[in-house]
């Protein structure tokens, strides 16, 4: 067999075509939507369970973030203790998340348990019945976290600029008080478990490879009626019909252009500085996404260059464009001495403008878009990242084409684009500040 020679470095190679794989797409008898990618060589099987049931459509504060947590704490035939126990018998695992939008359990295991596994979550999805212990123990240790980051100077910035995007009333900018960790009660979980996590609020994504039939395994499991199943072997995830999930929260912005949450004896200052911006469905987005990238969002980025590099000012600093369901931001991101605080931010303002003012080399728009392509080849790396990048697709209705379609953008996007974009998204007056810490 040939040697390589390692004394040569590889050849470049742009990509040139790009297909997200088809997802097999079908119903279960109930309604409940299922995406099937069969993709992969090894006999391992991801399977999500997707709920509409994050911090969107949560009644009061923690509800969502703790009903998911507390899944698989015991159902009327396992403890907590024996589902972990039978999961690592099988060599599964699960994975429970609650997210801004969404909250749901990801089941990862082999081809050749994924019946014994499902037996498992099944119950788990019908029968959590929320310890009561439990959730004390749960509520306190949350608690003590929370106590612990709000004496960091990151979280104290990240809370307050997510209320000042957003509104204090908003489920996006709603920060978490002290008291909501006392006044949380066991029934506002299971009210929510209840209302949301039931049939015709799932959507069901599986990847990886599988020799059985899919559709008769999950309509076996899942797709009956109601909770109680109507008929031998069917267990469904809920009986709930026709949620209303159309929810609107009016956005109450401050307007203020700088806050200051004082820390007088932080030895470096949190800095977050943004705006409410687009989502993954404007036209601009990923436009967008790559003068965000110019501006911050890799390690040779402007204000790294600027920021770290020749003024020493901080240890890191990004950028980022965030996207949520219904509504995106820019968040700049960065902790820096306090006797450099103003400066910083001054410096960050600086490289603002030059994008509008100063058209993006060509040589530097081929750096960027060469590091997004790379990114965007290990979004797709395999069955369980691609299941990932579907979800995508999923929680934003988007066609799927979607990624295609990115894909061609950020490879054809020009210099005057991103002058354009920055003239149109990137005014200084329409930034706003927080400084967690000390301002100087």
């Amino acid at each position: 067999m040939q040697q390589p020679n390692r004394k040569k470095e590889p050849s470049f190679r742009d990509i040139e075509k790009f297909s997200l794989p088809k997802a097999e797409k079908f119903k279960l008898d109930n309604g409940v939507q299922v995406y099937a990618l069969s993709s992969g060589t090894q006999d391992i099987i991801r399977i999500e369970f997707i709920f509409k049931a994050g911090k969107w459509y949560e009644k009061s504060n923690l509800t969502a973030s703790v009903t998911n947590a507390m899944l698989n704490e015991g159902t009327p035939n396992h403890s907590s203790v024996q589902l972990a126990g039978k999961f690592d018998y099988y060599g599964s695992y699960i994975h429970l998340y609650s997210e801004a939008d969404r909250a749901g359990l990801v089941l990862f295991t082999l081809s050749k348990y994924v019946l014994e596994s499902l037996i498992l979550v099944e119950d788990i999805l019908k029968n959590s019945i929320f310890p009561e212990k439990e959730i004390d123990i749960f509520l306190q240790r949350s608690k003590q976290s929370f106590l612990v980051n709000r004496s960091k100077v990151s979280f104290l910035a990240r809370e307050r600029f997510l209320s000042a995007l957003f509104g204090s009333s908003h489920p996006y900018g709603r920060p978490i008080k002290l008291k909501d960790f006392d006044e949380l009660n066991r029934q506002e979980l299971v009210n929510h478990f209840l209302k949301f996590y039931q049939g015709s609020n799932t959507t069901i994504l599986v990847s990886g490879k599988w020799s059985f039939s899919l559709r008769d395994t999950l309509n076996g499991f899942f797709g009956a009626d109601d909770r109680t199943g109507e008929k031998s072997g069917a267990i469904s995830i809920g009986k709930e019909k026709g949620l209303n999930l159309q929810a609107v929260f009016k956005k109450n912005i401050n307007h203020e252009k700088r806050l200051i949450v004082e820390k007088k004896d932080a030895v470096q200052s949190a800095i977050k500085i943004g705006k409410t911006a687009i989502s993954r469905t404007h036209n601009d987005y990923f436009g967008l996404r790559i003068l965000v990238t110019v501006l911050g969002g890799y390690f040779g980025s402007r204000l790294m260059k600027n920021i770290r590099e020749d003024k020493g000012y901080t240890y890191g600093i990004s950028a980022q464009l965030i996207s949520m369901e219904k509504e995106g931001y820019i968040s700049i991101s960065s902790e820096v001495g306090t006797n450099v605080c103003k400066k910083a931010i001054e410096e960050v303002y600086k490289e603002i403008e030059r994008l509008s003012l100063e058209q993006v080399s060509e040589e530097e728009l081929t750096l960027v878009r060469n590091y997004m392509l790379g990114n965007w080849l290990r979004m797709f790396d395999g069955p369980l990242a691609i299941a990932n990048s579907y979800r995508v697709l999923i929680d934003n209705e988007l066609e799927e084409d979607y990624f295609e379609k990115g894909l061609k953008e950020i490879q054809n996007t020009k210099p005057e684009q991103l002058s354009e974009l920055a003239n149109r998204y990137f005014k200084k007056d329409s930034f706003m500040e927080i400084v967690a810490g000390v301002y100087k």
